[in-house]
């Protein structure tokens, strides 16, 4: 069974499916981009996950006759969890609203090659400007966070033609990556949160946005971060090879570094300058857009 999980956040309206070995869809939508010939492009963020390896369990029921059992995929402890991937739908449509064209796509990479360690992901959405879609990954341990930029042009169209998959990833500029703006590692269980605040950005090289932290103390703060944007020649139709602990980010309490991991195996890194807390006594922190 292959379930899609979907978070709307232009547009609210979230389509739930279910259906045996087809993925069901459930979409979210970045601001429409105007085309040269006045119709728009919309970008459809989703996540896909694949339960296909999660065991199934028999819970018996007692409304259902001759003492049948409900069959569940549930994850035990240590047993596999669903796999998931983030893919983009782009839609396109004329100048009267039409819709002419759909176009599903994928990460040009899988999405464990990408962000080795990812179990979860807890959010996604667009920043501000709609040039990026942004998630929130966690590891199995939910002792990891991640907050990570996916500009559009980082996924290809969806075929079985390998051939002409590697021409799709020919034409991805080489300028084109993701970039992990933030991390965070405990020893303890990350408590998710809803704050995320991407303020408009001004430079093509800096991301600044609220967050919220409560690792550092034992109690929520609203922090503002920058983070560089470093961006470098990526050749996604070469060969990948991942060296363990590589991708791992290498960051200390004020942010400094981190690391990110490019298809030549080699740590490519970002500078992120110390947070700034904007709150001080300890207690529940709010932010309002």
């Amino acid at each position: 069974m292959k379930l899609c999980l979907l978070w709307m956040l232009a547009v609210s309206v979230c389509i739930f499916k279910s259906m045996l070995s087809v993925p069901s869809v459930c979409l979210t939508c970045s601001s429409p981009l105007l085309d040269s010939d006045g119709g728009k492009t919309l970008y459809l963020l989703y996540e896909e996950v694949d339960e296909t390896e999660v065991e199934i369990i028999h819970v018996p029921s007692p409304a259902l006759e001759e003492r049948k059992a409900d069959a569940y995929r549930y994850p035990r402890t240590g047993s596999k969890n669903p796999q998931t991937t983030l893919k983009l739908a782009e839609i396109k449509t004329d100048i009267q609203g039409k819709i002419v064209s759909i176009q599903d796509k994928e990460l040009v990479l899988p999405f464990t090659t990408l962000f080795p360690g990812t179990e979860y992901i807890s959010r996604a959405g667009w920043t501000t400007d709609g040039k990026y879609g942004w998630a929130v990954l966690l590891d199995r341990s939910q002792r990891r966070l991640q907050l990570v930029l996916l500009p559009p042009a980082l996924f290809i169209p969806v075929t079985d033609d390998l051939a002409q998959r590697q021409k799709n990833l020919e034409a991805v500029p080489h300028d084109v990556q993701p970039y992990i703006v933030y991390e965070e590692t405990t020893d303890i269980w990350i408590n998710v949160h809803d704050i995320f605040y991407p303020f408009v950005q001004t430079s093509e090289d800096e991301f600044s946005f609220i967050w919220v932290n409560e690792s550092k103390t034992g109690f929520s703060h609203l922090y503002k971060i920058t983070s560089a944007l470093q961006p470098d020649c990526y050749q996604w139709s070469g060969s990948y090879k991942y060296t363990e602990g590589n991708s791992v980010a290498v960051i200390n309490q004020v942010l400094h570094n981190k690391t990110h991991v490019g298809p030549d195996g080699k740590s490519k890194f970002a500078k992120s300058r110390s947070p700034q807390k904007y709150t001080s006594q300890g207690g529940i922190s709010l932010l309002v857009k």
